[in-house]
């Protein structure tokens, strides 16, 4: 079961779906919740920047589920601007670009921590169309994929002081 906000706001008022952007985010919660008691697989996007998403992941370990963690690095927030941007135009509800910067921020400064808590996982370049792997989790170990977007992530990260994923 895949949980986006974006999409039960289009579900719920596909004329506007910024003035349903909050109740769909109570929405997306409140399933995921249900699902997670129910012992359904799901999957939940995010931006890692609240508190809930580290809850939800060891919660999920507690109940034997495998979390497994899809991170797309961007090493700016101006791209996550232009995503926003795009997504507007698809009919997802906008953002505002404080909030953006905020999210990238705090995303960025809470993967480290995620990472250790995912029984699996994946680390992808977001900078082109096509992502590129940089950091795979398998069996309690990481490994490394593309030494130049690690080396890259590595300095966005230590530029930010921020921890880098293991």
């Amino acid at each position: 079961m895949f949980l986006n906000a974006d999409e039960i706001a289009r579900e719920d008022n596909p004329a506007d779906v910024e003035a349903v952007a909050i109740e769909a985010g109570r929405k997306a919660l409140e399933r995921r919740r249900a699902l997670l008691e129910s012992g359904t697989s799901l999957c939940v996007e995010t931006t890692l920047a609240g508190n809930s998403i580290q809850r939800l992941m060891q919660q999920a370990k507690d109940t034997k589920y495998v979390v497994r963690l899809i991170f797309l690095f961007t090493p700016s927030p101006e791209l996550n601007e232009m995503r926003v941007m795009q997504r507007v135009m698809e009919g997802g509800h906008n953002i505002p670009v404080d909030v953006i910067r905020r999210r990238h921020t705090r995303g960025l400064e809470r993967l480290a921590d995620c990472w250790a808590l995912c029984d699996e996982g994946l680390v992808l370049d977001a900078r082109t169309p096509d992502p590129l792997s940089i950091l795979i989790k398998k069996d309690g170990k990481t490994t490394i994929v593309s030494q130049d977007s690690f080396a890259h992530l590595r300095r966005v990260l230590q530029a930010a002081g921020h921890r880098i994923p293991a």
